[in-house]
């Protein structure tokens, strides 16, 4: 009562102030998440923040209400600085606290938790958005709705600061005043108010609610363009970035369609276009001050940004993209278009600016999240933003051969791989782990009405190109790229009557959608005179075709409409197929050895490489099955992008029957070229390596083609068949009859592919020059060539394919392992480099071993068995890091000479030297753990014992030779480096292990001769762990019997280990642990209930040589898992596996569980914990008819039980 009299001011402001602050602290003391430690019990916070969540949270609320009010008055109306706008910053600040609050107990919420989470860390988990801009909602419960909702509270605290902002409008730092500051986050806050704390009334309620703040918050960011200018002038821009902010917390609590309509009631437009404005005002400050550090502008592009990505992610479980009404498709179809001009400036800007390096060096990976946000607004309005990306690509194109060998192209370069990204983000999403399927958008989403013409302009543009191409260094290729690039320009503007039902037609231009809109009234003088200009338009095509026989042209670049009179069939004309062609045929002139050297830049190539990577998933031969799911929600698609043929196959305009199969092979033409003539090259070479030809390997029906590749020209806009055509295309024929009659006889020619895949697999394997490339791309590479085997037409034909692609490389390495002077010669730089890159090779090969492809590949490891043991024979002592290893050093004996600079110098030397010569003991290592982990199931018996022989020979070659042991000698640099290669060394062996035991044999040998090389530091690495412990849980599941065989030593070794697992942090190796200790502790029970020995003495107590008593393995582990039960932090996941050890150690160890119980209960000091945790110990093993069977039900049982003891004496157990 006396802290309420102080909030309310009855006291005096200090003391108002003073009570408002005691509130703030006890409000963050009584959060978990926030509290001071203790030293009390867990449950005894829990419960505390229970109490004060249901009892007096919203009573605290009040009093910051009233305290706010009663001083509210005195600060409007006072023109100077009073101390009452101290106390109103404090109370608003309070409110923003409670509004914060992680609302757990509210009763009328379903599913809201009522009891005590004894197991988590108190630790708010709010959404794990990928979003930039962190919100929470807001869920305080029906309970609040009156002091929240109906008491007008909100219009109170939007008057305030209105009336606040009015008078101080002209004192430009007020908007960052505690009080302005503390207002508007709580008006944000309310923004994020969501759930049952509104009457069920259809959402009418909330809906008022959000307008209600939309009308306060608006006066924040309008007018926008002012508002902007005033923020460049020196203006505070807190107030529009929370007005941004505001926007995002709306779109988290509303669907795009009430999120549009909030506005309508009061302005003539939707919130969607206000929010298209606000985010294009951004985007116009951005391309007006390019900054080299952040400014307002970028925050508040990435807050928009993630409020267009709320409003736009699909929602339902289909995955179904949310549609968005027709004003919000206009406002996104400007809002992508002023997008893509700004990426277009900075492109430009960065190639002309050594300031603006940012952009340069933005990896596509690094742009990959604002691309993605782009994407989806791009996709809201595809009717639109697609052809305007084919239009800005043709427009590019031709510029880049307008001004060959006139100006620098380096700006149109950069303009050009930002259409690349961006518009790969669009067409295609990123597809990891998955075939990518089209976006529903493209499906369903009708062509518009909306076209502007603009043939003058692509006529200039082909008239100037001609003029500029035709007479330059460059001649008929010039030429031929501007006639393409016009030609594509032209195609991508023929979208006249799109949507409309033309007379005379049977169909649609787009297909089976009845609903398209009869063709206007306006457009009814275009009826007259239809089949007049349909039989004009015939002889206009007929002219061009004779003229182009005249003059030799087969060139592929001139669209497949005019060559077959098709000039709108129902795939060529969708946007998607106009504009995916552009860019391949943009990207088909990095073939010509002179338009490469000219523009194709590495980083242009890599966007090239990209998109193809990302698009070839997509829309590259879809299999039928790919296809027939796409049906089901794709069905106005179908006629467009995948017809049904009469055999039932959905094949689209870039499948099979199609133009898929060379496009393929251009793609594969392109992706050599990457690999050839741009040496050194990483990152472009990663691209196409483990992207590109990863993806087109993962289908069988693209390898089938990729293996019988056959010469094709890829024509771009077409197909055989006739086609209906429009009044458009007429102007387009006179236009492209115009720019072919200016081309010479010589200028094109017919594009002949050659076998490019045979070719690239020739290269790999009786070539050199790929050797050229990084190791780990050689290996991807020859994975993605014995994958492409896989559509030969016969499993003789699939294992001949890899037997003339990797013998070679099998045949070498025997050969040089039999060289006298190996050890010698092996010492050699290239040596080593070319042995590294062939064991790359053949580890490519083994991990991409099929059925159809596992005897050649058994065969190729077979093979390679003598020279792996050679090879790690002859390196064995080059790999030693002992100081011994650098001749005449003597580091050995190194203590404060003179010599110890120039010493230490020579052993990093030969440190280094070693390292390189380490590398190669690695993939000896890797390769035969690639190559039994794909072997391993297919094996008959006399090759499995032919396998597990030569792998025991490895184990003990590199034991005996104690490959990477560490000297104390080394620096601590060193000594990390020489740790970090054994680290992987030893990870490879415990792989060889775990795949050895895939064949269900018995591997304690290997462990035995494994293990004494992994000690507790080396456990530390994360992937080495995880490896070790699922060994060691799969060998002690399966074979609990063969540890009574290990000596001491080893007992001791494999225990101390298990038990660090135990208390890992890890939940998954935690797991793997709990899996050992169950197998260990059930089969010793099982063997004594039968009367037999067990684990003998392993599970009998012991003393050590200094004479005390130690714990047997059971006693031991039953100790560790009721601490860490008890009392560790961890997951609630890993209950049911704690409880299936724990139950057979109870059994096996009853004499010591009802004594480590007596402990725990002795050491309650508190007479009701004390009980409690009696009769909780009691029900434990007792509840639920518990029994001493270790069955399937009995251990169902167990689980349970353990679960409700944990919740009820953990809380009081463990302190805070």
């Amino acid at each position: 009562m006396q802290v309420k009299q102080a909030v309310i001011g009855s006291h005096g402001l200090d003391t108002q102030f003073s009570g408002i602050n005691f509130l703030e602290s006890l409000v963050s003391e009584f959060s978990p998440s926030t509290s001071t430690a203790m030293g009390l019990p867990r449950e005894f916070h829990e419960q505390c923040r229970t109490s004060l969540e249901l009892d007096y949270l919203k009573a605290f609320y009040c009093w910051a209400q009233d305290a706010a009010l009663s001083v509210a008055n005195r600060i409007i109306g006072s023109n100077s600085a009073v101390p009452e706008v101290r106390v109103c910053s404090a109370a608003l600040r309070l409110m923003l606290q409670i509004l914060n609050w992680d609302f757990r107990y509210n009763t009328n919420v379903e599913g809201a938790k009522k009891s005590i989470d004894v197991f988590s860390t108190g630790v708010r988990q709010d959404s794990n958005s990928p979003k930039r801009s962190d919100y929470a909602l807001v869920q305080p419960g029906s309970s609040w709705h009156d002091v929240l909702i109906s008491s007008g509270h909100i219009e109170w605290l939007l008057g305030l600061y209105g009336a606040l902002r009015q008078k101080f409008s002209c004192e430009g730092y007020w908007l960052d005043c505690p009080i302005a500051v503390s207002s508007r986050k709580l008006i944000v806050q309310f923004c994020s108010l969501t759930g049952t704390v509104f009457t069920s009334d259809n959402g009418h309620t909330q809906g008022q609610h959000l307008l209600q703040i939309l009308s306060g918050i608006i006066q924040w960011i309008e007018p926008l363009d002012a508002i902007s200018k005033a923020i460049g002038l020196g203006k505070s821009e807190s107030e529009m970035l929370d007005g941004c902010r505001a926007l995002l917390s709306i779109a988290t609590v509303t669907t795009p369609l009430v999120f549009d309509q909030l506005l309508k009631s009061i302005r003539p437009f939707g919130t969607l276009s206000l929010l298209s404005a606000l985010m294009s005002e951004v985007l116009k400050d951005l391309m007006a001050n390019n900054a080299e550090e952040e400014t307002w502008s970028w925050v508040a592009r990435d807050i928009l940004l993630d409020t267009w990505t709320t409003l736009l992610l699909p929602r339902d479980s289909a995955g179904q993209n949310t549609l968005l009404p027709p004003e919000g498709i206009n406002a996104a179809a400007s809002l992508f278009a002023l997008i893509v001009e700004s990426e277009m400036k900075a492109a430009s800007a960065s190639a002309s600016s050594d300031e603006n390096e940012d952009y340069l060096q933005a990896s596509i990976v690094g742009m990959d999240e604002r691309l993605s946000s782009y994407a989806l607004i791009a996709q809201a309005a595809i009717d639109v933003t697609i052809p305007l990306l084919t239009r800005l690509f043709a427009e590019r194109f031709a510029r880049l051969h307008q001004g060959r060998g006139k100006s620098d192209p380096t700006e149109t370069l950069e303009e050009l791989y930002s259409l690349l990204l961006i518009t790969g983000h669009v067409l295609a999403d990123e597809g990891l782990g998955e075939t990518p399927l089209r976006s529903p958008t493209y499906a369903t989403t009708a062509i518009g009405s909306r076209y502007d013409y603009r043939v003058r302009h692509t006529l200039n543009l082909a008239d100037s190109g001609i003029t500029a191409t035709k007479d330059s260094p460059a001649g008929a290729g010039g030429v031929r790229g501007v006639l393409d690039a016009f030609l594509l320009a032209c195609y991508a503007e023929s979208v006249d009557l799109k949507g409309l039902v033309i007379p005379g037609q049977r169909n649609p231009p787009l297909g089976r959608d009845k609903n398209l809109p009869r063709m206007p009234e306006r457009l009814d003088q275009r009826r007259i005179g239809y089949a007049r200009a349909m039989r004009s338009f015939q002889r206009q095509v007929d002219g061009i075709l004779k003229r182009l026989s005249t003059m030799g042209i087969g060139y592929a670049g001139v669209p497949q409409p005019i060559q077959n009179h098709m000039m709108e069939s129902r795939e060529t004309e969708h946007p998607v197929v106009v504009l995916s062609s552009s860019v391949i045929k943009f990207a088909e002139q990095s073939l010509d050895p002179e338009m490469r050297a000219s523009f194709f830049s590495p980083r242009l190539m890599e966007a090239v490489t990209w998109f193809l990577a990302r698009w070839s998933c997509t829309y590259l031969m879809p299999s039928e099955e790919s296809g027939d799911k796409a049906r089901s929600s794709e069905n106005d698609y179908e006629p467009q992008l995948q017809p049904h043929n009469p055999k039932g196959k959905s094949q689209g305009f870039f499948g099979e029957d199609n133009q898929g199969k060379a496009v393929l092979d251009i793609i594969v033409r392109i992706s050599t070229t990457t690999l050839v003539s741009y040496p050194g090259e990483k990152d472009l070479q990663e691209l196409a390596c483990h992207q590109l030809f990863h993806g087109l390997v993962r289908r069988r029906n693209v390898c089938a083609h990729l293996v019988a590749l056959v010469p094709a020209a890829f024509l771009p806009l077409g197909r055989q068949g006739s086609s209906p055509v429009t009044m458009k295309h007429i102007t387009l024929i006179t236009a492209a009859a115009q720019a072919v009659a200016a081309l010479p006889p010589s200028c094109c020619r017919t594009v002949a592919s050659p076998d490019s895949w045979r070719c690239l697999a020739n290269t790999f394997a009786n070539d050199r020059i790929l050797f050229s490339l990084n190791a780990t791309h050689q290996r991807s590479l020859a994975q993605s060539l014995v994958l492409s085997a896989s559509g030969m037409t016969t499993p003789e034909a699939s294992n001949q394919y890899v037997r003339d692609l990797m013998g070679h490389m099998t045949a070498y390495l025997v050969e040089l392992s039999g060289k006298n002077d190996l050890k010698d010669i092996a010492q050699q730089p290239d040596v080593i480099l070319l042995v590294t890159c062939l064991l790359e090779r053949l580890r490519g090969g083994a991990s991409a071993s099929e059925p159809r492809t596992q005897k050649a590949i058994y065969e190729m490891g077979f093979t390679a068995m003598n020279p792996v043991l050679i090879f790690l024979e002859v390196y064995k002592h080059e790999i030693s890091t002992e100081p011994s290893f650098v001749p005449g050093t003597g580091l050995d004996k190194i203590s404060g000479s003179a010599d110890v600079a120039e010493s230490s110098g020579q052993q990093v030397i030969g440190f280094c030297s070693a390292k390189i010569k380490s590398a190669v003991v690695y993939l000896l290592l890797k390769f035969v753990v690639d190559w039994v982990d794909a072997q391993i199931i297919y094996l008959e018996a006399q090759e499995t014992i032919v396998v597990i022989n030569f792998c025991m020979r490895l184990l003990q070659l590199y034991s005996s030779h104690n490959i990477g042991r560490m000297s104390l000698s080394l620096s601590s640099s060193l000594l990390s480096e020489a740790n970090t290669e054994k680290y992987k060394d030893l990870r490879a062996l415990l792989q060889l292990l775990s795949n050895l035991c895939a064949k269900d044999l018995v591997v304690y040998l290997g462990l035995h001769i494994v293990s004494p090389l992994i000690t507790l530091d080396m456990l530390k690495y994360p992937k080495l762990c995880h490896d070790y412990f699922y060994l060691l849980s799969h060998m002690l599941e399966v074979y609990p019997e063969m540890i009574v065989q290990l000596n001491h030593e080893a007992l001791a070794h494999v225990l101390g280990n298990l038990d660090f697992g135990l208390h890992h942090q890890d939940a998954e190796v935690v797991d793997m642990c709990l899996r050992a200790l169950k197998a260990l502790a059930s089969y010793h029970y099982k063997e004594i209930s039968a009367s037999k020995v067990g684990l003998g003495l392993h599970a009998t107590a012991y003393k050590d040589p200094d004479g005390n008593l130690q714990d047997g393995i059971l006693s031991r582990f039953l100790r560790s898992l009721l601490q860490f039960l008890l009392f560790d932090d961890y997951s609630t996941d890993l209950v049911s596996a704690a409880a299936d050890a724990l139950l057979p150690l109870i059994l096996c160890e009853q004499d010591l569980y009802q004594k480590l119980g007596n402990e725990l209960i002795e050491r309650q000091g508190n007479p009701a914990f004390r009980s409690r945790l009696v009769n909780a110990l009691q029900l434990l093993t007792s509840s639920n008819n518990v029994s001493s069977k270790l069955d399937r039900p009995n251990y169902q049982k167990f689980r349970k039980n353990l679960q409700s003891f944990l919740i009820e004496v953990r809380g009081f157990l463990r302190t805070i």
